[in-house]
């Protein structure tokens, strides 16, 4: 063996292959230094020697197994669901180039695949466990209907059904469904298809109450089917505040507006100027600077923003009109002013859709609170004498809306007995008439759900044992007579108003769940009623997304499928 230099270090390389790993997986050092490792007296020790990361640079290939293919295919069809995108998704190059990019060994199915085979396996499966849930945690449910009609001009329908899980007392809504009505939008075709749901759910002991639009048919179905109904509190003061905007002076204001809103929208360089004005001379910051906002005709509410947007950027707008050079309506201080006074006034029933528009909590037990505080606010604004003309007939005509249309919501026993049972408000939100017609009513059901007291006789056999206090016992049983299930009833009723209220900000459905022991016989009427909510938003919803559904790319798509699909966007979250 040659002799090795003095001064020559003796190393070894080590070749960067695959290390002590299995099914192909190659793992390679992390550091870009020399893999060579010295052994010299005058180097590093191996000891000392900096550890080397292992890094994976390629994936394991191997196929999916069958449950984690059936999970991906349940994750892609949900995705198509939850985001209305199209099954032809699938076909999209990128869309295919991202998928392989995270799973190369997923492959993805085919369209035809997607939208029979897996669509009506899901939709089975989420309709089969939703049925169980509802026939067992259940007790009663409200629904809500609405009909549209979509761009390919066919007519449809949706239920919504809400109701208290007994065991949980959680809030439930669910989608009963939406699908194509047979026939015109008339009275009969609805009251038909509403009644053909309610038997496929197996709910026809289990409805407590209706809501619908006032639209003439939908009050034409609510007759012949003859449940307990109220017209939507959303589409109620939708119709009062249009009618108030309908008035002459109120709406020329509204047209100007609309003309001027329309330019901005139009024209690049208007709105350039308008959003300069409020970075430059009003020190907004760039991303906080707003543009104005149009009107759409079949919603008052965005007019009342577009008003109030209007209002708000008064002095942009003053500023940036005169360098446009074009022929827009000129707006008066006087009129200014106006514009101010009629978005006061709309804005309660402005704030009061919003909160009764929500369905992710109860609405009916806010209903007669917030219907007071209208009519209270509007009364005082209809005989505001600082009001101009024009507002002082805009407010007067909102009262009068709101006591026509809303004032004898307090004769609805099923929305007071919701108010009642409500712990942020009980009595306080009656007169005393009310009160005691609600107060009745309550303890009679309570009476027939539960029924007369039976006198109790003990056979000899299971008479009690033996006690130091059997004497004393039977001295006090004796002292107390016999009471009846209606004298129970009004004690523990009586007990519960006495009760302070809680805060307007509390859940009432957690009060309840920590209070169901001490007021059993008012829970039964809790879980009966407090199911109640008084608008039909949740359908209007759900169209709203089945509008995304059938959009450009989806016209062809079945109306048995927009169901499926619309009843597993709708019932996402459950």
């Amino acid at each position: 063996m040659p002799a090795v230099p003095a001064n020559v270090d003796i190393g070894v390389a080590v070749n960067p292959g695959v290390i002590g790993g299995g099914g192909g997986d190659a793992i390679t050092s992390g550091s870009n230094d020399s893999n060579v490792y010295p052994f010299s007296r005058s180097g590093p020790s191996s000891q000392n020697a900096p550890k080397k990361q292992r890094v994976k640079v390629s994936y394991l290939s191997r196929p999916l197994s069958t449950n984690e293919k059936t999970n991906l295919d349940k994750l892609l069809l949900n995705m198509m669901a939850i985001d209305c995108q199209p099954f032809s998704i699938v076909d999209d190059e990128g869309f295919k180039s991202f998928v392989y990019g995270l799973n190369p060994n997923y492959e993805l199915p085919d369209r035809k695949t997607l939208s029979t085979t897996l669509l009506a396996r899901e939709y089975e499966e989420r309709l089969a466990t939703i049925k169980s849930v509802v026939s067992t945690e259940c007790s009663s449910m409200c629904i809500a209907v609405d009909s549209w009609t979509s761009r390919t001009m066919q007519p449809y329908i949706a239920i919504t059904g809400h109701f208290i899980n007994k065991t949980t007392l959680d809030f439930k809504s669910i989608l009963l469904q939406c699908s194509l009505l047979d026939g015109t939008h008339t009275g009969e075709n609805i009251a038909q298809a509403i009644s053909s749901a309610i038997c496929e759910w197996n709910l026809t002991d289990k409805i407590n109450f209706f809501v619908t639009d006032n639209a003439p048919n939908m009050l034409s179905a609510a007759n012949i089917l003859g449940y307990s109904h109220y017209g939507c509190f959303a589409h109620t003061i939708n119709l009062i505040a249009k009618n108030a905007l309908a008035l002459p002076d109120v709406d020329s204001a509204i047209v100007k507006i609309k003309k001027i809103v329309a330019h901005f929208k139009r024209s690049s360089q208007a709105k350039e100027q308008l959003l300069r004005y409020q970075i430059n001379s009003q020190g907004i910051a760039e991303g906080s600077a707003l543009t104005l906002i149009m009107s759409v005709p079949t919603r008052w509410i965005s007019t009342f923003l577009m008003l109030q947007r209007f209002v708000h950027l008064q002095e942009s707008i003053k500023a940036t009109v005169p360098n446009l050079n074009v022929d827009l309506p000129v707006i008066p201080l006087q009129e200014w002013k106006c514009l101010e006074q009629i978005c006061e006034v709309l804005k309660p029933l402005y704030e009061a859709t919003l909160i009764m528009s929500g369905d992710n909590y109860l609405t009916a037990s806010k209903a007669m609170v917030i219907t007071q505080g209208l009519l209270n606010m509007h009364a005082q604004m209809a005989s505001n004498n600082t009001f101009y003309e024009p507002v002082q007939k805009l407010a007067k005509d909102i009262d009068v809306g709101l006591k026509q249309r809303l004032s004898n919501i307090n004769y609805n026993l099923h929305i007071t007995v919701c108010t009642f049972l409500d712990p942020r408000f009980k009595q306080f939100a009656f007169d005393n008439e009310t009160l005691r017609i609600t107060k009745t009513y309550i303890i009679k059901e309570i009476c027939n759900i539960i029924g007369e007291d039976q006198p109790s006789t003990i056979p000899e056999s299971c008479a009690p044992e033996l006690s130091l206090w059997n004497v004393i016992d039977q001295k006090i049983s004796a002292s107390q007579p016999p009471r009846s299930t209606h004298t129970k009833v009004s004690e523990e009723v009586d007990m519960y108003l006495k009760q302070v209220v809680i805060n307007s900000e509390s859940c009432p459905l957690e009060w309840w769940r920590g209070h169901k022991i001490i007021y059993p016989s008012l829970f039964l009427i809790f879980v009966k009623y407090f199911n109640i909510i008084v608008t039909s938003v949740p359908c209007g919803r759900a169209f709203s997304k089945a509008g995304h559904l059938i959009n450009d790319r989806r016209t062809r798509l079945t109306s048995s499928k927009v169901a499926k699909l619309m009843f597993l966007h709708g019932n996402k979250t459950f």
